[in-house]
């Protein structure tokens, strides 16, 4: 007598299989590099299964996703939830939190309320409140980014701001539109309409930069201000001090307020918008050194500063603002304007 199959039985064990291949021996990534641990808690917490695309997705809690190459753990996904797809492999990851490692073992974490991964790949994609934090605190916030694996490069097309660690003297924000960072280096750049607000509470004043281009080295807390095209300036305000120039440089380190604060190079123009003020009204020159302790700027190369009805021109001139004072290194002219 031969027994007809049961189904149910059979449906069942396919389905068990399925996630086997999917889940508990995914796909290795490249030449078997890549390996994973603790997909999730246990097979009991595969919640349900979901069409989309044609092509069937099994929704697990509790995931956890592990990359390695050789022995060296290169990041790690942690989700409350997740949807793994059986046709294309593709992992959509709720809440998720992703930690990267750079050779030293210091994590970039990064944040989203999705990321999606192809098991075999090695980018990985955010969206939705996203948030980037570097190893030494600074953080970034957006709304999408990308991490690849080969080159370790996180990087964003949208809107974005972020901020250095706060400290009791410093504050540092930024913002514009496209940025790109790695796990590897403390550099960051700002593709377009770079904003820098910097406040160094010691002497009480803000300093805002506006530019095309930013790059920021976080290590050395130092940022480069630049234009797209040559006949454009970067503008800043510095407490009541309009800036102007072709490039401009900051320092958002409060243990520098001895040194250069900002630099401001070529083609400099600097104006004093309160015109309570008295002492000096505008100057001109191609640098201009700022320096916090001191409240002083330095002005070189063809030198010219307009101080009431003062011109003084010379090899260098010094401007300390708290005290009024001008001082003009082998003066080439002192002159009355009419």
């Amino acid at each position: 007598m031969i027994r007809k199959p049961n189904f149910i039985i059979l449906t069942l064990v396919c389905f068990f299989v399925v996630v086997e291949i999917l889940i508990l021996r995914p796909t290795k990534i490249e030449q078997g590099e890549e390996t994973t641990t603790n997909m999730f808690d246990s097979i009991e917490r595969v919640m349900k299964a979901q069409k989309s695309d044609d092509e069937i997705g099994y929704t697990i809690e509790g995931f956890r996703y592990t990359a390695v190459e050789g022995e060296i753990k290169q990041w790690e996904m942690n989700a409350n939830q997740s949807v793994l797809y059986e046709k294309s492999k593709l992992i959509h990851a709720l809440n998720a939190k992703i930690r990267m490692y750079d050779s030293t073992g210091k994590i970039t974490l990064i944040e989203g309320d999705n990321a999606f991964y192809k098991m075999g790949g090695k980018n990985l994609e955010m969206k939705g409140h996203v948030k980037v934090t570097f190893p030494d605190g600074f953080w970034i916030k957006t709304e999408q980014s990308t991490y690849s694996g080969i080159t370790g490069i996180i990087s964003g097309p949208d809107f974005f701001e972020g901020e250095s660690v706060p400290n009791p003297d410093e504050i540092m924000k930024i913002s514009g539109i496209g940025f790109q960072a790695s796990k590897f280096n403390p550099l960051i750049d700002i593709k377009d309409s770079a904003n820098a607000t910097m406040r160094r509470k010691s002497i009480d004043e803000v300093t805002h930069i506006k530019s095309d281009i930013s790059h920021i080295d976080r290590q050395k807390r130092f940022a480069e201000f630049i234009m797209k095209s040559p006949s454009l300036f970067v503008e800043s305000t510095k407490g009541t001090l309009f800036v102007r120039s072709r490039r401009q440089d900051a320092t958002y380190d409060s243990k520098s307020s001895s040194v250069k604060y900002m630099t401001a190079y070529d083609d400099v123009y600097i104006k004093e918008m309160d015109k309570t003020k008295k002492g000096l009204k505008y100057a001109t020159s191609q640098k201009a050194d700022f320096y916090a302790l001191e409240d002083k700027i330095v002005l070189s190369g063809f030198p010219s500063a307009y101080q009431e009805s003062d011109t003084l021109t010379g090899e260098l001139i010094t401007i300390f603002r708290k005290k009024n004072i001008v001082e003009v290194t082998d003066a080439n002219a002192l002159h009355n304007n009419p």
